[in-house]
């Protein structure tokens, strides 16, 4: 009976012990998620026109070595060099990933408090002076390396690099395979299984970016909402009671497609939150039945024609199937959705993307940088004589003429 006692009394402490090891370890994720929650605050409050998404990825960048928990902030202030040495040291980065890493560290930094106050002194000054050093001997190595560049192209780019055509050509792809599965002819009320469903995603993504000039990863952000007979939007992700939401009244602190059923029959992408939404402002573009496509820059209220009836016919075919497929889950819910049905961030759509165009080219890796590249490149002749035109285009990829010039206007390997 004694032998038995002394088992269970074993049992219990090593229960014991992985209870409190349970405790400890959630006790340290709440504290470090307090500290992730408390340094958004404190960087918003030093850069107000930051923007949340900028935010999130220098927080995601600042503890990717040493953690953002208390018991680990000092490393960044006692130790750059070791810090700085480990980025130059990480393989498989390019050196722009290592100075965004640099750029995150400095940037959290300068705006870190402790026990509310700003933290200040000589070594946290010599810390973020080593930071920008580094930084900016990385942009030097980065603007030399591009001079050099024959045909503007990177050798990572060069492999990766596609003709729009062959963009296009993804899209045709996924068409085919979702009229294969019957997705074309399904109705609303349809269980999809989970392959059918990720087919559904890989066609409305491919559609986006073959029929619309190719936006960067702001489409991992969108919500999903409907405007109703009424003019008013709801089935927002986070919709405030009683709020009578208009198009041009939406919070400006997410992007979102809106199902109009007010006056038309269209689909509202509206992009408030993009890399130079500072200059531009949003990017309203509506998608129409017959395939014409409007586009509204910023607070001008004044909309151009981006393309004529007939041109995104199919875009606006694949949008209605999937709100129509979707139905059940389109309100509250952000567009595109990861396995376990949570939200896609940036970083898990570009990874999407990725494997969607590998299906038709299994050694690319087609990133949206590619896609732009590949758009303007192959696209670019066709206004290069019409400024309106062009600028327009430009605007609607947020991105100036000249960036569209300099940084995407590229010449395709053969």
């Amino acid at each position: 009976m004694s032998g038995i006692g002394l088992s269970g009394e074993i049992e219990q402490s090593i229960a014991e012990k992985e209870m409190n090891n349970i405790i400890y370890k959630t006790n340290q994720a709440l504290a470090t998620e307090a500290i992730k929650l408390q340094l958004a605050k404190d960087i918003q409050e030093a850069k107000p026109t930051l923007k949340k998404s900028s935010i999130d990825n220098y927080i995601a960048s600042f503890g990717k070595f040493h953690g953002v928990s208390g018991r680990y902030m000092k490393h960044y202030y006692m130790r750059p060099m070791a810090i700085i040495k480990e980025i130059y040291k990480m393989k498989g980065v390019s050196d722009n990933t290592r100075k965004n890493y640099l750029s995150a560290i400095m940037n959290v930094m300068t705006c870190y408090k402790y026990n509310g106050k700003l933290c200040k002194g000589k070594r946290r000054e010599n810390a973020i002076t080593k930071y920008r050093g580094a930084i900016y001997d990385l942009r030097k190595k980065i603007d030399e390396a591009k001079a050099k560049l024959k045909d503007g192209l990177t050798d990572r780019e060069r492999e990766n690099m596609i003709s729009y055509e062959q963009v296009q050509a993804g899209f045709n792809l996924y068409n085919e395979m979702a009229k294969k599965a019957g997705l074309d002819k399904a109705k609303r009320g349809t269980k999809l299984t989970g392959s059918e469903f990720d087919l559904l995603q890989r066609w409305v993504l491919t559609s986006l970016y073959s029929f619309l000039p190719p936006a960067r990863n702001e489409y991992a952000t969108l919500e999903c909402g409907k405007r109703d007979d009424d003019g008013v939007v709801y089935g927002l992700v986070v919709e405030v009671p009683g709020a009578n939401y208009d198009i041009k009244n939406l919070p400006r602190d997410t992007n979102y497609l809106v199902r109009d059923a007010f006056g038309t029959n269209s689909f509202k992408l509206i992009i408030n939150q993009h890399k130079s939404n500072k200059s531009l402002g949003s990017r309203e573009f509506s998608i129409f039945r017959n395939g014409k496509v409007m586009l509204e820059i910023g607070n001008s209220k004044k909309s151009s024609e981006l393309y004529p009836a007939g041109t995104c016919k199919s875009l606006y075919q694949v949008l209605d199937k999937w709100y129509e497929l979707n139905y059940a889950n389109w309100l509250h819910q952000p567009l595109f959705v990861n396995k376990k049905g949570g939200r896609m961030n940036r970083n898990s759509l570009t990874k999407y993307l990725i494997t969607t165009y590998q299906k038709l080219y299994p050694n690319k890796k087609i990133s949206t940088n590619i896609l732009r590249k590949a758009f303007h490149s192959s696209k670019d002749a066709e206004f290069k004589k019409e400024y309106d035109k062009k600028k327009v285009v430009a605007e609607s990829m947020g991105h100036s003429i000249g960036e569209a010039m300099t940084t995407y206007t590229k010449e395709i390997p053969k």
